[in-house]
């Protein structure tokens, strides 16, 4: 990772992904969260990302920035695990 930023927002972003599997499961009954991107942002933000941003972005736009990280992923296909593309976008965009 170019930084220690990338690294502590990719394990953040791992945290997310592993509560919100329990969420999805627990609250939806096992639905898809078609919000899930807004979902991310908001338990992101709660757990201390702009801190390590050292800014605090918007709700709505750190939600944009993961659901463009996603699509961009998937469409390069990438051998990079989704937290650690995503991380990056994320600190580039919003750091």
């Amino acid at each position: 990772m170019a930084d220690d930023r990338e690294s502590t927002v990719a394990q953040l972003l791992d945290e997310t992904e592993s509560e919100h599997g329990a969420y999805e499961q627990e609250e939806l009954g096992g639905q898809r969260d078609e919000q899930w991107a807004t979902w991310y942002a908001g338990y992101a933000l709660e757990h201390d990302l702009g801190d390590v941003l050292g800014t605090t972005p918007e709700i709505g736009r750190l939600a944009e920035v993961l659901t463009e990280a996603t699509a961009e992923h998937e469409r390069e296909g990438s051998d990079q695990g989704w937290s650690e593309y995503a991380a990056a976008m994320v600190v580039d965009r919003l750091g």
